[in-house]
């Protein structure tokens, strides 16, 4: 896998037990600059429930069964008494 070539680009990773995460690949690490010898990436998740969006998340190229780069996605959060309004 060219794991380096997903570096700044949106993703959906499946891993080896087929959890599916969608994210941004903020970092990748080569084999070289891993303690263990595996290359990873460091991806920004938007897919995964009450995690803290400052906080990232890393996998190592032998956890990932498929990963393929998708579209910006675009997230937004409205409040509770939210009402849409038409434009005249």
């Amino acid at each position: 896998m060219k794991l380096y070539e997903y570096e700044d680009k949106y993703v959906k990773i499946v891993d080896i037990d087929g959890n599916v995460f969608v994210g941004f690949v903020d970092i990748y690490t080569s084999e070289l600059d891993e303690p263990d010898g595996i290359a990873s990436l460091t991806i920004i998740p938007y897919n995964i429930p009450n995690w803290e969006k400052r906080c990232l998340l890393g996998i190592y190229e032998n956890e990932i069964s498929t990963i393929e780069t998708i579209e910006p996605i675009e997230i937004i959060i409205y409040p509770k008494n939210y009402q849409q309004t038409m434009a005249v």
